[in-house]
């Protein structure tokens, strides 16, 4: 039968260098004119994506939440 080992979440500097890379370079095609409410119709309008892109750049840090997943959950694998 198999052990349940402790397990924490440790994703690598290279891979989140890497993403970041992916996210400074991001290339947002230009908004698409659409009938009121249906401006998610062709998928996420380029506003939000600009946003999205925006908040990955300047403030989000995987990090903290790395750090607070690890610390509230307690995860194991088998």
């Amino acid at each position: 039968m198999s052990t349940a080992e402790p397990f924490r979440i440790n994703v690598s500097d290279d891979l989140l260098s890497w993403i970041n890379d992916r996210v400074k370079t991001a290339r947002i095609i230009p908004d698409v004119t659409h009938p009121p409410n249906e401006e998610w119709a062709d998928g996420t309008p380029s506003a939000v994506m600009h946003d999205i892109v925006a908040y990955w750049k300047e403030k989000y840090d995987w990090r903290s939440v790395e750090k607070r997943l690890n610390e509230t959950f307690k995860m194991f694998t088998m």
